[in-house]
């Protein structure tokens, strides 16, 4: 107890007494250790009222005497020791030293002492039941982490019940466990290993199951407040196995029996009603952790199976309606979800792309010398849309148009000497020359490269490439259809066993979300394509009516196209039967 409540006390008391001029609590343990509270700080007589104190101890009797060194007051100065009894460590008396003229006032101080014991007594019950409750809380918190800190079931069992035995004093202590209608023998202090059939075992199983099936404590001998309870298997226990004084706790986890404790002293050392407390409140403590590491342990398998059959036992038992209430729900939308049909759709990515796509590509090498149209420009069939340099080609032309000449006149001269031979390889040199002339011409015909038919350029920006050399067969512009366009569709592969050619569809598209477009499937592509880190299909689709107008080469949306009806239950939950499939055939095959 703290020495600042015990000297509050003490100044109470002798405020309350005339003529007390200083006051003692003098306490003494068993062990040796004295402890001493004096009022006022600074006491008078200290050595005096020690003395006194320690004799009505010894006599165990009030004191009173004279104090005779008290030289100053030698009628009138006194001595009063009491001895206050207390049922526990440690011992204690008072002392008191005053000065009166009233030959009855060492009575008084004594009736007044004894009145003010019994608050004296509160306090120190009250110091014992907090020393008692902490000690308690410390024993909880122990076995508490010890429990916790186990890494497996069997090695927490053992772990607990020796640790149990040690900080409660007991022989022995047994847990067990309840997974079904019988409880099993898990953990026995100091011992590892325990054989399952083994008589000792049984008899400890038995009456553990006792006081589970009782939802109650069980204690043999038994005490009074307890004749109304069963112990016969608890007497069997202690008779055939020399057992002493038992108590048997059950462990409850959310009102469900998990298990119990069973704690073993000699008969002459009987469990304490606070004992028992203890052993209850650590119960309360460990069942759920115990439950829990028991659940840890076990395979998924039994895990699962466990779940299933706690499910079932609510499904048809008595009360729990919700538990009836919530699967009848769900057969029920599932039966009419099977019966239900919905028209089915497979929603998929689609864009807008030109009917044909025309690439206008350099017929020869060379050099851009104009450009007069670019990306977004509407162009007529025969449009110039890009010319090149034809400078090397013109003075090509007429270096071979001068070779002709020369050579023509070659041909004159052998034909006038009838110079057959030179004739004839005169005549095949002005073949060859009018050969490359007229490829010559053909390649100056394409200098201007022009519009096949009537056409959007949608790609081709050479504005800024003027004079830029280009090689033959590069690609310039890409020219589209002004009205003619197709919708390219990606379907999934998870879903392109559903789709044929003559589908019809809807498509929405992104930059104009309020106008919807009808098409249909015309033809699908046998091979896939990665698209966004999926593999699709794309199927190609004509628009069948809508705004056209607005329709641009490139713009993006989303289709819906109609497969059929099938019913709501499968269409909700297609993907994850598909899911289900796979992953069976590649756990099974």
């Amino acid at each position: 107890m703290s020495e600042a409540i015990l000297h509050q006390w003490l100044e109470a008391q002798c405020a309350r007494i005339p003529g007390v001029r200083a006051g003692l609590l003098h306490l003494t343990t068993r062990a040796g250790k004295r402890s001493i509270v004096q009022w006022p700080t600074q006491a008078p007589r200290l050595a005096q009222l020690v003395k006194a104190a320690q004799l009505s101890v010894a006599h165990r009797r009030p004191l009173v005497q004279k104090d005779p060194e008290d030289r100053q007051h030698p009628d009138t100065a006194g001595i009063v020791a009491l001895p206050v009894a207390l049922d526990s460590d440690p011992a204690l008396s008072i002392a008191f030293s005053y000065i009166s003229d009233d030959p009855a006032i060492s009575q008084q101080i004594i009736n007044s002492l004894q009145q003010g014991l019994d608050s004296l007594t509160e306090l120190f019950e009250r110091a014992k039941d907090d020393q008692q409750i902490s000690g308690d809380l410390e024993i909880l918190t122990r076995l508490l982490a010890t429990a916790l800190s186990q890494d497996s079931f069997k090695a927490l069992a053992t772990t607990l019940t020796t640790e149990i035995a040690t900080l409660i004093h007991c022989d022995r202590v047994a847990l067990g466990y309840r997974d079904g209608k019988e409880s099993q023998l898990v953990g026995l202090s100091n011992s590892a290993e325990h054989k399952p059939r083994q008589a000792l075992v049984e008899a400890l199983e038995a009456a553990m199951d006792e006081a589970i099936d009782q939802h109650a404590t069980v204690e043999f001998p038994p005490p009074a407040e307890q004749r109304g309870r069963i112990h016969l298997l608890h007497r069997q226990l202690a008779e055939r196995h020399q057992g002493g004084a038992i108590c048997t706790v059950p462990l409850f986890a959310g009102g469900e029996a998990v298990g119990a404790l069973l704690l073993e002293r000699p008969a002459d050392r009987i469990f304490s009603h606070r004992d028992v407390a203890l052993c209850e409140n650590l119960a309360s403590f460990l069942a759920p952790v115990l439950k829990m590491q028991h659940d840890i342990s076990q395979s998924w398998l039994k895990r699962n199976w466990r779940a299933f059959k706690q499910l079932g036992g609510k499904l048809f038992s008595r009360g729990d309606l919700l538990y009836k209430v919530v699967p009848l729900s769900i057969l029920l939308l599932a039966g009419a979800g099977s019966l239900i049909t919905v028209p089915f759709q497979l929603h998929a990515p689609a864009r807008i792309e030109g009917a044909i796509q025309r690439i206008i590509s350099a017929p020869t090498d060379g050099y851009i010398e104009a450009v007069h149209v670019r990306p977004g420009d509407r162009v007529s069939k025969g449009q110039v849309l890009i010319e090149l340099e034809d400078d090397a080609l013109q003075l090509e032309q007429r270096k071979l148009e001068g070779e002709l000449a020369q050579l023509r006149s070659a041909y004159g001269a052998a034909l006038a000497s009838r110079d057959r031979g030179e004739l004839s390889v005169v005549l095949a040199q002005i073949e060859e020359a009018e050969a490359r002339l007229a490829l010559i011409k053909q390649r100056l015909a394409k200098v201007h490269l022009v519009a096949p038919f009537d056409a959007l350029v949608i790609d081709g920006d050479l504005t800024q490439a003027l004079g830029a050399p280009i090689n033959e067969g590069d690609k310039l512009l890409t020219l589209a259809p002004q009205s003619d366009f197709r919708v390219i569709v990606d379907i999934d592969e998870r879903d392109i066993r559903f789709l044929e050619p003559g589908h019809h569809g809807k498509l929405t598209l992104t930059a104009s979300p309020q106008d919807q477009f009808d098409i249909d499937i015309r033809q699908i592509t046998p091979m896939a394509q990665v698209s966004n880190g999926a593999n699709v299909f794309p199927a190609e689709a004509a628009i069948v009516a809508g705004p056209t107008q607005l329709l641009r080469p490139g713009m993006e949306g989303v289709s819906r196209i109609d497969v059929g009806e099938r019913s709501l239950l499968w269409t909700t939950l297609r993907r994850s039967i598909d899911w289900l499939r796979f992953r069976l055939w590649v756990w099974f095959g």
